[in-house]
């Protein structure tokens, strides 16, 4: 219903009894919404910045890992190197001609406590003549050296080599 009632100038003005929506109500639901979406916005910003810090964490994790794992190669080849030359120079102790030994198919096995280094040697003998290849054990767990030459080597480092080179 409207009521009948007098403007500024004159002039009569219907005037509705029900009260028309406020205007700060509807700049109050505007602000609403406009926060409503940036709300949205740094939700799925915050979202993507945790997606993109754990990508990166895993990536430096993985970065890391393989650093290691070089770094771990690195440290068993220098030790592997160490320890087969060690091996070389207690056999070379075991020849005439120490001088002249020359190694071929030298390896590092795992041996319970210790290493077993492997290989072929050949070295001059008392004529000065290379006398051919023979095995060589060197056995770190148990402290033994075999250099198994000759028809007839001994039994036990015939089982040394077969146990820990074959």
């Amino acid at each position: 219903m409207a009521k009948a009632q007098f403007g500024r100038r004159g002039s009569v003005e219907a005037v509705s009894t029900r009260r028309p929506i406020d205007l700060d109500y509807k700049r109050g639901l505007q602000i609403i919404a406009a926060l409503a979406c940036v709300a949205t916005l740094c939700y799925a910003g915050f979202k993507g910045l945790v997606a993109w810090k754990n990508a990166v964490e895993a990536r430096h994790a993985q970065e890391r890992a393989a650093a290691d794992a070089a770094e771990k190669q690195r440290n068993e080849d220098l030790t592997n190197r160490l320890v087969i030359h060690a091996a070389e120079d207690e056999i070379r102790q075991m020849l005439k001609d120490g001088e002249s030994a020359r190694f071929r198919d030298v390896t590092r096995h795992k041996g319970m406590f210790g290493a077993i280094v492997c290989g072929y040697v050949n070295s001059k003998n008392s004529y000065g003549a290379y006398a051919g290849e023979s095995k060589f054990v060197v056995n770190y767990d148990s402290g033994r050296r075999y250099l198994i030459e000759g028809a007839n080597p001994p039994a036990e480092a015939v089982q040394a080599w077969e146990n820990s080179c074959e």
